[in-house]
């Protein structure tokens, strides 16, 4: 797939704060065996046991990153979102990257993943199209919401960020990108 010690680069900086949102137990391993210092912060409570059952790691909390949940006395490193944005409506996820944004650290890195133009869900063929995707009407996928943001709309929502980076990886987009 990919690989994240080349794609966190110029971290890890042993004890550098990363906050992965929507986590993985095999990254957040990662991330630790690296040298993070790792916070995850999730708003599926099943995702967050799952975590602690399947990692090392202990500082999972519960919440959206749209509530500030760290204020501006914790800012990080980098912080991580895989396949996140795609389950956002355009408003939601300009908002959820500009609380990217005010969480990072000055020169801050956010990694993160969007799919390639062709990748759809099982449910796309049946559901309503809506601006930037479609949204399920029906059973079992009843309001999932699945969004395509091109690059010069994440451009767009990005702009507290420079040196915007893509690389394709199978059916994924991988972004990164810098805070001023």
């Amino acid at each position: 797939m990919f690989e994240l010690k080349e794609l966190l680069k110029p971290y890890p900086q042993k004890g550098s704060l990363l906050l992965e949102i929507n986590p993985c137990p095999k990254r957040l391993n990662a991330y630790t065996d690296l040298g993070f210092k790792v916070t995850a912060l999730d708003m599926d409570l099943n995702n967050i046991e799952t975590c602690k059952k399947f990692s090392s790691f202990h500082d999972l909390r519960y919440g959206s990153l749209l509530s500030s949940p760290f204020g501006h006395s914790e800012l990080f490193n980098v912080i991580t979102f895989f396949g996140v944005l795609s389950g956002m409506m355009p408003d939601e996820a300009k908002s959820f990257i500009y609380s990217v944004g005010s969480t990072l650290q000055e020169k801050g890195l956010a990694l993160f993943t969007v799919p390639s133009d062709d990748y759809k869900p099982a449910w796309w063929d049946e559901a309503e199209e809506i601006q930037f995707g479609r949204i399920a009407c029906s059973p079992p996928y009843t309001g999932e919401v699945f969004c395509r943001y091109d690059i010069d709309t994440i451009k767009k929502f990005m702009l507290d960020f420079i040196d915007l980076k893509i690389e394709e990886c199978g059916s994924l987009k991988i972004l990164k990108a810098v805070k001023f």
